[in-house]
């Protein structure tokens, strides 16, 4: 049985696709992380992967776009732009709104959205991480911020450790359980 499912890509491009054996779009966005879906690695959702039926829907078209993330229950997706992130809804895909914005202080290269929290970690290229409580979509709140000696390209979140990729520096272990002040623990 074919599913329609909604799947975002890098600027905000919003497309539908057809496919089987995908199980809704939490499925889609757990396997799409750091700006590439890798969905496609996976047989069974290759082997469903229906190219013909995929079409544009809509897109958010302010300047270009390095990473993206969503949150599934509130239908807000994470557009990181330039030195900024917007937070879209984008309850009617084909009309996204802008309902709120972070600035940065650096060039967002990576997002990571902790759902439970619903905090946001952005990897702001020269500006290190920064940690956003987005519980108020409309006025999200810096939390904290953690300068990295190198240049942050991506960020990942697993319990209380933030696994940053930066660039030249390799491999950084940041602290995040109090997001107020966050430390480097392992490089």
């Amino acid at each position: 049985m074919k599913k329609i499912i909604k799947m975002f890509f890098i600027g905000a491009i919003i497309c539908e696709i057809s496919a089987e054996g995908i199980h809704g779009m939490e499925e889609v966005a757990l396997r799409f992380r750091g700006g590439q879906f890798d969905g496609f690695k996976d047989p069974q959702v290759l082997a469903g992967f229906d190219s013909l039926n995929t079409k544009f829907i809509g897109n958010w078209p302010f300047g270009s776009s390095y990473a993206v993330e969503y949150d599934p229950l509130r239908a807000f997706v994470f557009c990181g732009s330039g030195g900024g992130v917007y937070i879209l809804n984008v309850s009617n895909p084909s009309n996204p709104v802008k309902i709120g914005e972070i600035r940065t202080r650096g060039l967002v290269r990576g997002l990571f959205y902790h759902q439970s929290t619903q905090r946001l970690y952005i990897a702001a290229y020269v500006g290190g991480i920064e940690i956003w409580d987005v519980s108020q979509a409309t006025n999200p709140v810096r939390l904290g911020y953690y300068f990295t000696p190198g240049y942050t390209f991506s960020i990942y979140v697993f319990g209380s450790y933030a696994y940053v990729a930066d660039y030249d520096a390799g491999l950084r272990i940041i602290d995040v359980s109090n997001p107020s002040n966050p430390n480097e623990v392992g490089f």
